[in-house]
């Protein structure tokens, strides 16, 4: 039932973005061959979630922009990875530890794009591999870019995976507000042991954070003076970045 119901939803929302104008509930019906019933409980599923809206006489109904946001934000996706790639390898090639780009997804962040590190020992994370987005640094650096509010529902989910995890959402916001004021995020093994990171924000051309760029490697070798000498490398290559991107600061 539900299947159906999703389905019949895609077609009223195919018709509308095939018309020029507003179009009724009875018209919709019509040429959908539903009952008015059916078309009006639809479209006003879809008004609540800002799917489409009515026009200023209340007879018709059109699309919103809400499809453009969501398609916009697929395609920055898509171009973040492309045109972070070379930005990536050369990140990787002058650290010599493992780089990489995720998205955040909720409360967490997803891989979409790594270079490995050549070093036999070295910092590991497939390519559509998830993390907590408070336990790693480009996690960290993305929530640091969040509203307070955003922030506010990690209350009692910020679980333990190593016993440097953050645990305190009082302790967090002050390393997102270290974020802010560095410019890139530190991640001292709290998401796998021995395993430190060093992350900062892409920006889309709209200003909204769109990815994270960071580098990951043994903590032996990231140790605090190697991370404030690449945080910088981390930090300037996430803006070379968002600048091809077509942001201005």
């Amino acid at each position: 039932m539900l299947d159906k119901t999703l389905l019949k939803g895609l077609l009223v929302i195919e018709e509308l973005a095939s018309s020029a104008k507003p179009r009724g509930v009875s018209e919709m019906a019509r040429k959908l061959n539903m009952s008015k019933t059916s078309m009006h409980r639809l479209l006003q599923t879809l008004a609540s979630k800002r799917y489409v809206a009515q026009d200023e006489d209340g007879t018709g109904y059109h699309l919103t922009m809400r499809l453009w946001e969501i398609s916009a934000q697929v395609t920055s996706r898509i171009d973040v990875k492309r045109v972070g790639g070379t930005y990536l390898r050369r990140l990787a090639d002058k650290t010599g530890e493992s780089a990489h780009m995720t998205v955040l997804e909720g409360s967490e962040v997803v891989y979409i794009d790594k270079i490995d590190s050549r070093q036999p020992l070295r910092a590991f994370t497939p390519i559509a591999g998830r993390a907590p987005a408070y336990c790693v640094a480009t996690g960290k650096a993305l929530l640091a870019c969040q509203t307070e509010e955003f922030v506010d529902q990690l209350e009692g989910r910020l679980k333990p995976f190593t016993k440097f995890t953050i645990t305190s959402l009082v302790k967090l916001r002050k390393d997102l507000k270290d974020a802010r004021r560095l410019g890139y995020a530190v991640n001292h093994c709290e998401w796998r042991d021995d395993i430190c990171s060093i992350g900062a924000v892409v920006y889309d051309v709209s200003g909204s954070p769109i990815a994270g760029i960071g580098v990951s490697g043994p903590v032996q070798r990231l140790q605090p003076k190697a991370i404030k000498r690449i945080g910088p490398l981390v930090r300037e290559t996430a803006s070379s970045i968002s600048r091809e991107l077509g942001f201005r600061d």
